[in-house]
């Protein structure tokens, strides 16, 4: 017993940091699910897994799937070995450092990294799997001492055009990954003391948003990342439980695309729940192209009076909002993801960010001509079944046909 207790205190522990490191994407019953972890390497391969892989663990824990969650860690357990032994044998030969004027000239880490690949036929395959991680190649340095990442690896492996290949400031890279993430996080404390006074009888909703409003946002990234994958890929992750390698994907890829960007008048805001939010309501799938190059251009961001219209939260303070409503109905706020079909989609995405309110008016009413169309439509087939007998599908149509109401309610609004 004298042994047993300490060893149960240490995989306690443990599980903690597991907890600490998923916080609120992490269910009760994932937390359960977790808590079947005994061996202390397991325990630190899931504080540190990250991306793909912790997505997979992740949803394999909150679907109660011990077994899907033994397995991705197992084969984090042998990839990191394969690591090792590939950072080994790279150690015995030394990694190279090269060195370029700032500004300069790319062809020489170019060459460098090029030359590596093609020393060894199986280079290329690792990696491109990650067996081979892209710091073994070379150090990068410019003459002003700045350490270079190694960026546009998989399009110079996929097409052997080194052009491809960049070096961003890994001191710069590292800065801006934390501000974005800091950016995204919710300002729990202000928003707590927000709820608080607008609900003082509905203490659940603040619990129930902090627990779900990242997982929104992770289930618009992983509907992107479906996207982008063929019907055979979609089928062959089913079958082997294993993500489509990034370099195999050919179709369009997409991101979970911010109607506003996470810097959206940042250099305005003094309330942190004036900035932009984080969460399912306010992301959509938008091609990743298209994402990358718009960033925090204000021609990229939304139309801010089109997004008060259709449900668009604009802020962490409307996005509480918007989901303090869709659980109590209490004012029937729109809400984008119940409005917008494909077309509305567009016309949204298309007006331009600094258009007035009279112009965003125009396109709101052509979208909500659009809604009751399709609502009149549906009653149309509900009254060609009326001498049938009502099933769970005709009470779904008179719900539907009430929300019609208010959606000719919310038009009479903006009629001049």
């Amino acid at each position: 017993m004298g042994l047993t207790k300490p060893l149960v205190q240490a995989a306690s522990t443990g599980i903690e940091t597991v907890f600490k490191k998923f916080g609120p994407q992490l269910t009760d019953a994932g937390q359960n699910t977790a808590k079947l972890m005994k061996n202390k390497t397991d325990i630190f391969n899931a504080t540190n897994l990250v991306g793909e892989e912790a997505r997979l663990f992740l949803d394999a824990a909150n679907n109660g799937n011990s077994i899907q969650m033994m397995n991705v860690l197992d084969n984090t357990n042998r990839t990191q070995l394969s690591n090792r032994r590939s950072a080994q044998a790279l150690q015995a030969t030394s990694v190279p450092t090269v060195t370029y004027k700032k500004g300069g000239s790319l062809e020489a880490p170019r060459k460098a990294i090029q030359d590596f690949v093609e020393a060894d036929p199986t280079r290329k395959e690792k990696l491109l799997s990650g067996e081979i991680k892209r710091g073994s190649i070379a150090n990068i340095v410019d003459d002003a001492g700045d350490v270079k990442d190694i960026q546009g690896m998989t399009k110079f492996l996929t097409t052997n055009n080194a052009n491809f290949l960049t070096f961003p400031s890994r001191t710069k890279r590292n800065a801006s990954k934390g501000v974005r993430l800091n950016l995204m996080k919710v300002p729990e404390p202000e928003l707590r003391k927000f709820a608080t006074a607008e609900f003082p009888d509905n203490p659940e909703l603040i619990e129930e948003y902090l627990k779900t409003y990242a997982k929104g946002f992770g289930a618009v990234q992983e509907a992107a990342r479906r996207n982008g994958l063929s019907i055979k890929q979609l089928s062959d992750e089913l079958v082997s439980g294993k993500l489509t390698p990034r370099h195999k994907k050919f179709l369009t890829q997409y991101d979970a695309g911010h109607w506003f960007s996470t810097r959206y008048k940042l250099d305005q805001v003094t309330d942190p729940l004036e900035r932009t939010p984080t969460t399912g309501r306010s992301a959509r799938l938008e091609p990743r192209t298209q994402n990358i190059q718009g960033g925090a251009k204000l021609e990229h961001e939304t139309n801010p009076h089109l997004a008060e219209m259709v449900g668009i939260p604009r802020t962490w303070k409307e996005d509480f909002l918007l989901f303090a409503d869709s659980k109590l109905n209490t004012k029937g706020l729109p809400q984008w993801e119940e409005i917008l079909g494909t077309e509305g989609m567009r016309l949204v995405e298309e007006l331009p960010h600094d258009a007035s309110k009279a112009e965003a008016k125009a396109v709101f009413k052509q979208i909500m001509e659009m809604v009751n169309k399709q609502g009149e439509a549906a009653k149309d087939i509900a009254r060609d079944f009326s001498d049938y007998k009502r099933s769970p599908d005709i009470e779904i149509d008179a719900d539907n046909a009430a929300k019609q109401q208010w959606l000719r309610d919310e038009l009479a609004k903006y009629e001049d």
